[in-house]
C-alpha cells in the first residue's frame, strides 16, 4: 500500500461539473500531480518523512482555463513507510586492509536513487551511525560490491550499514525503521602503516 499524504476535497461550482476537465495539485508553487475531473483525491508520495507541506488545489476547464488555487492545506508526511525497503544479501569481510560490502541491488520500482554506506560505532550504549560514502543505483546490475581502504582503523568492532535512498532523502536509517548492516572488526594497523 502506497504510503505519503493524501488529498480530498469537494467538487467546485465553476467552471460547472460539464465543463470541468481536470485538476492541478500544487505543494508550494510547484505543480506535483494532475487527476481527471471524475477523480477528486491525490495520494503525494514524493515527500520527505516528517516534513510538512502546504498544498493547493485548482480547476481546469474544456478549454484549458485554469481557477484561482484553493485555499491552502498543510499537512506532515508520516514518520515511516517511505523509506524504499531494506537492501537484501548485505555481507561484509575484511581483507588486509580493505572492507568489502556486497548487497543485491533493488528492484526498479523501489524508486532507489543511491545507496550510502554508515559507519556504526557503540558510544553509551547506543549504536550512532556517519555516513561515509554513498554510491549511485545506476552505477551496478545486480550486485553491488563497495570497497573501501581500512588503514587507518584502530581494531575496533563496528557496524557497517548500507541503506538505500530515494530521491526525496528518505531511508530507513533516517526514519528509525530496520536497516541491514553486518558487525565487523576492523584491522588494526599501526599509525603510518599501510
Amino acid at each position: 500500500m502506497a504510503t505519503g499524504i493524501e488529498l480530498t476535497w469537494r467538487a467546485p461550482t465553476r467552471p460547472v461539473p460539464e465543463d470541468l476537465s481536470r485538476y492541478r495539485i500544487y505543494r508550494g508553487d510547484r505543480l506535483v500531480g494532475e487527476v481527471r475531473a471524475s477523480q477528486r483525491s491525490y495520494l503525494d508520495d514524493r515527500v520527505r518523512h516528517s516534513r510538512a507541506y502546504t498544498y493547493t488545489v485548482t480547476a481546469v476547464d474544456t478549454m484549458g482555463n485554469e481557477s484561482t488555487a484553493s485555499a491552502p492545506a498543510n499537512a506532515t508526511a508520516p514518520a515511516t513507510g517511505l523509506a524504499p525497503a531494506a537492501v537484501t544479501g548485505l555481507t561484509g569481510v575484511v581483507v588486509s586492509t580493505d572492507l568489502q560490502l556486497t548487497w543485491q541491488r533493488s528492484p526498479e520500482e523501489e524508486s532507489v536513487d543511491r545507496y550510502e554506506i554508515h559507519r556504526g560505532q557503540l558510544i553509551d550504549g547506543v549504536w550512532q551511525y556517519e555516513q561515509w560514502d554513498s554510491v549511485g543505483y545506476d552505477w551496478f546490475d545486480e550486485s553491488v560490491t563497495y570497497i573501501r581502504d581500512l588503514s587507518d582503523a584502530q581494531g575496533e568492532t563496528v557496524r557497517w550499514a548500507v541503506v538505500a535512498v530515494d530521491t526525496d532523502g528518505n531511508s530507513r536509517l533516517s526514519s528509525g525503521e530496520e536497516f541491514s548492516y553486518v558487525t565487523l572488526t576492523e584491522p588494526n594497523t599501526p599509525e603510518g602503516e599501510s
